[in-house]
């Protein structure tokens, strides 16, 4: 019987380690991050429900990652990008939110608003996935009388089971649209009882400076900064024809600033989502008289300067909800056609992409585009 060499025991050890290390670098390119992908609701004929897709594919087949029969009335995307909360109708009517896990499939039940005799939606995460914000209205089935405005509540998922609570204990504070700062920081949400929106700073150890009201008409919260000092919102203008308009509020000082020409009575700004640079912003603008679309534009405008530039402009369609990811490289729009004879109002979600300024749709049915991280 031969024996085998030194030389040849030595090559022999080398070309497992070697065939481990491959089996080890595939098994991690089999776990890699898959890259931004884009959460969304749909068909929009129900029932509708959270699909999941990746923009950088062509042709993509979303995956559905939801299965209500009642329809998902909302939902919320970790900023790690594993977990999905989000309210599920009910047979009875009554949205429930739950969490599940994009990863392993798993999900569980967060709320019983039917227990409470409540109406639960609009979950918003904190950036470390620790707790969640939530719109929570008291049905007052018990005393006969219309539902109670929503107001926000805190879920704590540091416990086991959750917990959950009011943000204000003051029963007369209203809120809704609850919306964190990139730091979780500061929470907004917007009080229908005062018009304003107010901002909730945890990080304020004086009681009576935790809290600040910012007068805002028309009745959205608007879009925090990524540091959180800085909020901008729309507010209604009775100028010559009644328009929205872009303000800024400086959280830090209380300065006020504008993204809209004050003086422009023929520019609508409505919608406004920050760039991850903190220095730019989308915003979604319509002119009137000579400049008329029928639909809302895309422009980029510099916070610094208010200078506006076109970034996605046709005039054959309506872009809304705008977003970015977190590299600030791609942009989720949802839009619809409302010009031509083929006009139709299904909505559509495209991306665009900044280095290449390739625009392309990735749903042809769906709706509230969310970035999975």
């Amino acid at each position: 019987m031969s024996r085998f060499s030194r030389f040849e025991l030595i090559a022999g050890g080398v070309i497992l380690i070697l065939i481990a290390l491959i089996g080890v670098t595939f098994l991690i390119a089999q776990r890699r991050d898959p890259g931004p992908r884009i959460a969304y609701l749909g068909p929009v004929r129900g029932p509708q429900n959270v699909w999941i897709v990746d923009p950088t594919v062509d042709n993509a087949t979303p995956q559905q990652v939801t299965f209500s029969e009642n329809n998902v009335y909302d939902f919320g995307v970790s900023a790690d990008g594993r977990w999905l909360a989000y309210a599920e109708i009910m047979d009875n009517g009554i949205p429930e939110i739950f969490l599940l896990d994009l990863q392993s499939g798993n999900r569980r039940q967060l709320t019983d608003c039917t227990g409470s005799d409540a109406y639960c939606t609009t979950p918003a995460w904190r950036a470390d996935g620790k707790v969640i914000a939530y719109q929570r209205s008291e049905l007052n089935s018990a005393l006969g009388v219309p539902p109670s405005p929503p107001r926000i509540w805190l879920m704590d998922l540091a416990v086991d089971p959750p917990t959950t609570f009011p943000l204000f204990q003051e029963s007369q504070v209203l809120g809704s649209q609850p919306q964190w700062s990139g730091d979780g920081g500061r929470l907004a949400l917007y009080d229908s009882a005062t018009q304003s929106i107010l901002i909730y700073n945890f990080d304020q150890t004086d009681e009576l400076r935790r809290v600040q009201a910012i007068p805002a008409g028309n009745g959205t919260v608007g879009a925090l900064s990524p540091d959180g000092t800085w909020i901008a919102f729309p507010e209604l203008v009775m100028g010559t024809l009644p328009h929205a308009v872009l303000r800024l509020a400086n959280l830090e000082t209380g300065d006020f600033g504008s993204l809209t020409p004050e003086d422009a009575d023929d520019v609508e700004d409505l919608n406004v989502a920050w760039h991850p640079d903190g220095a730019r912003v989308v915003i979604t603008r319509q002119y009137m008289g000579e400049r008329y679309t029928r639909g809302y534009q895309l422009y980029m405008v510099d916070v610094n300067t208010q200078q506006a530039t076109p970034l996605i402009f046709d005039p054959n369609y309506q872009h809304s909800s705008p977003g970015w990811d977190q590299t600030g490289e791609w942009l989720a729009i949802h839009r619809f056609l409302v010009q031509g004879t083929t006009a139709d109002t299904t909505p559509e979600i495209w991306v665009y992409q900044m280095e290449t300024g390739a625009l392309r749709r990735v749903v042809l049915d769906g709706f509230n585009p969310r970035w999975v991280n």
